[in-house]
């Protein structure tokens, strides 16, 4: 009888530490699930406010009224890992609308040593929306150009940026209100550096 009884009690107690074993791991997991999603609202929080920080600081640099304007003209690799840059471009012009499209070309490459080459510029993955997009007169586009460099060599970067007029079907056409040497393009040509260390 008192073998039967002890064997009860083992039982009793495995039984009672397995409950709380299952209870301890569902509130571990309720947990972690908690912390998860108050960690995801936060960084989601966080973007947002960056990127309203960084139009704000767009608008105010590209107050004069240039009609193409890039208001950080440079990145370095060593601080920002995937550097990107933004352009604003202010269509005024004779009609209500204007189709433009970005261009991004190599310009040059500094090594560290201070030489310069326009010929076998090493790779860098340019990421930026070379698809048409309609500006209204006197009104504003923002666009990105990410800078995605992929196995490139220590130096300077230097990229031209042209925005160019388009026709409704994405060919280039006459459109520029200065009359600079490139009829087709709006504006000045812009340059954007990278800073590979």
């Amino acid at each position: 009888m008192k073998s039967i009884l002890k064997n009860k009690k083992a039982i009793e107690l495995s039984v009672n530490m397995i409950v709380v074993l299952i209870i301890s791991i569902v509130v571990f997991t309720l947990g972690i699930f908690f912390v998860k999603q108050i960690y995801s609202y936060a960084t989601k929080t966080t973007n947002d406010v960056g990127e309203e920080f960084d139009a704000s600081v767009q608008d105010l640099l590209c107050e004069n009224r240039e009609i193409v304007c890039i208001p950080k003209d440079s990145a370095d690799l060593a601080q920002e890992k995937n550097p990107y840059y933004g352009v604003v471009i202010m269509y005024v012009g004779n009609t209500a609308t204007q189709d433009f499209k970005l261009r991004v070309e190599n310009s040059i490459y500094l090594d560290k040593m201070g030489a310069s080459t326009t010929n076998n510029f090493p790779s860098a993955n340019i990421k930026y929306v070379a698809e048409k997009f309609t500006v209204k007169n006197n009104g504003v586009a923002k666009k990105k150009i990410a800078l995605v460099p992929t196995g490139v060599k220590s130096g300077t970067y230097a990229f031209n940026v042209k925005v160019m007029c388009t026709d409704g079907s994405g060919n280039t056409q006459n459109c520029n209100p200065i009359g600079n040497t490139y009829p087709e393009q709006y504006g000045p040509t812009q340059k954007i550096y990278l800073y590979v260390p």
